[in-house]
């Protein structure tokens, strides 16, 4: 069985439309907070928003399976909807990078939440796991 991990807030929106059997975990503070530099107390902020998200992404793993799976059943719906309008099909890849740029819009806009820079590793985690099941470019295997 895989350990469990504290539910974090990436793709918090994702977790809010599941229906819910009130058997979820309660998601904890996870807010990356800078470390007081006169009491040196603890590793550097970066080494801190990495862990949180390594948590983050293992507990979407357990909770809903490899990226690679939800974003092509996505990518598949947007496919759909946008085919008239698309060069080429979205990929999974394609997905984690659209991701990536709606968590640096909601950062760039009137309420960035701390927990944005969090979402944007989980993200890149994301991205290389796509990236690394993805076919290659050239079309050999």
């Amino acid at each position: 069985m895989a350990e469990e991990y504290p539910v974090d807030h990436i793709l918090r929106g994702e977790r809010e439309l599941k229906h819910f059997t009130g058997d979820e975990m309660e998601p904890e503070a996870t807010l990356i907070e800078e470390a007081d530099p006169a009491f040196d107390a603890g590793p550097p902020v970066a080494v801190q928003l990495l862990d949180t998200a390594k948590a983050a992404v293992l507990d979407r793993h357990r909770v809903y399976g490899p990226p690679q799976e939800h974003f092509a059943r996505t990518v598949g719906m947007v496919n759909s909807l946008f085919a008239s309008v698309l060069k080429r099909p979205l990929t999974t890849s394609d997905w984690a990078r659209i991701m990536l740029l709606d968590k640096l819009a909601r950062d760039l806009g009137p309420r960035p939440h701390p927990d944005n820079a969090v979402d944007l590793a989980g993200y890149a985690a994301c991205l290389a796991e796509c990236n690394a099941s993805a076919p290659p470019a050239d079309g050999t295997t």
